[in-house]
């Protein structure tokens, strides 16, 4: 089936570390159901949005599964729901879904909708992050750094902000070099930059 890149402002960090986003998400070419629900979303007709959007979920399309987690987690066009909004975040997730496995991470991490739990937080955020997905990557950073989910370790945590930036996240640019200037040893810094070039050149597998 063709696909066709569609810009769309969709809130993709709002369970962590990044405001409202522009962000492309993938959609069949003929997929008219979708369209309409991405003008009236961008028009901020949030009910004909999740009208249209509804039925593309339940037959299994990632993007539109992700942005229902969107729109129940932030009760637009619905009632606020963390729990729905984990439903349908977990469907695009298990589809290999980028933004979905991160936005699950951090509805684990934040303990919305479930118990909270690091070490699933972690996973889903790995998950993302082999996919190139710098939010995902500045989130494991950040775990690195608080020790949660994973043993506290500054060499990844500045190994993840130094990918992070790489791929265009700019709040991970001052965190790395915020870790840089603050209680690292040269060493320490030349093996985090040695790792993040491994785990480029391994297309983010195995990096940890």
């Amino acid at each position: 089936m063709q696909h066709q890149s569609i810009n769309l402002r969709a809130i993709v960090g709002v369970l962590g570390f990044i405001p409202v986003a522009l962000v492309f998400v993938t959609a069949p070419a003929s997929g008219e159901d979708f369209k309409k629900g991405l003008a009236a979303y961008v028009q901020e007709d949030f009910e004909t949005a999740l009208l249209e959007w509804t039925p593309l979920a339940r037959e299994g399309s990632s993007n539109a599964q992700l942005l229902l987690g969107n729109m129940f987690y932030l009760g637009q066009g619905t009632p606020q729901n963390y729990e729905t909004a984990l439903k349908w975040y977990r469907l695009a997730a298990k589809q290999g879904n980028a933004m979905a496995q991160t936005s699950l991470g951090g509805m684990y991490y934040q303990g919305k909708g479930i118990s909270q739990d690091y070490n699933a937080a972690v996973e889903w955020y790995r998950k993302a992050s082999r996919q190139r997905h710098a939010n995902a990557q500045f989130r494991l950073s950040f775990c690195y750094q608080a020790g949660h989910g994973v043993p506290e370790n500054k060499v990844l945590a500045l190994m993840w902000a130094h990918l992070a930036s790489a791929n265009g996240h700019k709040t991970a640019l001052s965190v790395r070099d915020n870790l840089m200037n603050n209680d690292m040893t040269q060493k320490q810094k030349s093996q985090a930059q040695s790792l993040a070039r491994e785990c480029v050149k391994n297309n983010y597998q195995g990096c940890e």
